[in-house]
């Protein structure tokens, strides 16, 4: 017999979906309790049961091989349409599962179940959700304590079910979170291409101007990757600093003149978003600056940036350039404001992760090398 619809089937249901649980993965949490009733009450099978629609699902399942069955075929569809303990100790004498196919005969181990105990599940507004229920292949009758043991342990799956809702409405609180910050940042991003575009064609932009709106692109984009990585990373927070890097790199190649090559060599590391942060502003300035200084008069150049991990431990961050070299002086301090802007954020950057920072050029090119400390730094 087909059990009755819940007097609010509709707001029932509602309460269900909202509890976001259906068809989530097994869970150990949940798995402890069906275990613990079976053994304690002696019974072959126990159930977190859902009652949906169409189908009863099983959050939790123990001694069957199945996770639901058609809601015609649902015990627990009768136990929600009760205000307590529903228990029927003898499947074939009680009208609403004499004929239940799984009271007759048992598809997976050819005997029909005879006895069904569940416990409604409630959410937080009341509303039954499904039951914990155990069941048996003979009739029988349930000791008080054992009834007591039922009542308890389903309180405790509602805890259970109550707390997967917050965290699931969390991790859509943050998902949404996480779209508005990417659409923001995508939106600055047009508008600093937009507004240095119109500038450009207007020639209302001289040198220092132009490079004032690359210097911000180059800022904002890493930002934006950031963000992305610490969204796909986590709880710890930290992100993988060689897939970030090799973004950064791959992003600093699609603005670079045809003339340049910009490589990266990176250890697998986990570092903190800030350590990341100040790692990618050394390299994008130090991009900038040797695309602007290394290589006059469109010669081939290559820049390189390798991280490692020391014997010591912490982290070493080296950026090389093949270019001229050239006067310290005009290459780090600049010929305008916006080139000396670039080398305060790398020597602000370093001091923010306790880096020890040195440059220069040698018979290569130009070098920098930044050493963060064991301390501060983590190799996976």
């Amino acid at each position: 017999m087909k059990a009755d619809l819940h007097p609010m089937e509709d707001i029932r249901l509602a309460a269900l979906s909202a509890a976001n649980i259906i068809d989530t993965p097994p869970d150990p949490k949940f798995d402890a309790i069906t275990d613990l009733i079976r053994d304690f009450c002696d019974v072959p099978v126990a159930l977190v049961s859902l009652v949906e629609s169409d189908r009863q699902w099983f959050k939790s399942v123990k001694g069957l091989d199945i996770c639901e069955t058609p809601i015609e075929q649902s015990i627990c569809a009768h136990a929600i349409l009760q205000p307590n303990l529903f228990v029927i100790p003898d499947t074939w004498e009680d009208e609403r599962t004499e004929n239940n196919p799984l009271c007759r005969i048992d598809f997976m181990s050819g005997k029909p179940f005879r006895f069904y105990a569940g416990m409604p599940l409630n959410s937080p507004n009341g509303q039954p959700l499904g039951s914990l229920c155990i069941l048996d292949y003979k009739p029988r009758e349930l000791g008080d304590k054992q009834k007591k043991l039922l009542t308890v342990m389903a309180e405790q799956v509602e805890t259970l079910i109550e707390l997967n809702q917050h965290i699931a409405n969390q991790e859509i609180l943050h998902n949404e979170m996480d779209h508005r910050v990417k659409n923001s940042l995508q939106s600055v991003l047009s508008m600093i291409r937009l507004y240095s575009s119109r500038a450009e064609k207007d020639k209302a932009l001289g040198p220092s101007g132009r490079e004032a709106f690359k210097a911000v692109q180059r800022r904002v984009e890493s930002i934006a990757l950031l963000h992305e990585e610490l969204h796909q990373a986590e709880t710890s927070g930290n992100i993988n600093l060689k897939t970030y890097l090799e973004k950064i790199v791959k992003l600093l190649q699609t603005s670079a003149p045809a003339n340049v090559l910009i490589k990266g060599s990176f250890e697998q590391m986990s570092v903190s978003s800030h350590e990341a942060t100040a790692i990618a502003v050394i390299v994008s300035e130090f991009s900038a600056n040797s695309i602007k200084h290394a290589f006059p008069d469109n010669r081939d150049g290559i820049v390189t940036f390798k991280v490692e991990s020391p014997s010591e431990g912490g982290l070493r961050l080296l950026c090389q350039d093949n270019g001229v070299g050239g006067d310290e002086a005009m290459r780090e301090t600049g010929e305008n404001k916006v080139d000396g802007l670039g080398l305060r954020l790398m020597e602000a950057s370093a001091s923010q992760v306790e880096g020890i920072m040195e440059r220069g050029s040698n018979k290569h090119g130009y070098q920098l090398e930044l050493i963060i400390p064991p301390l501060t730094a983590s190799a996976e």
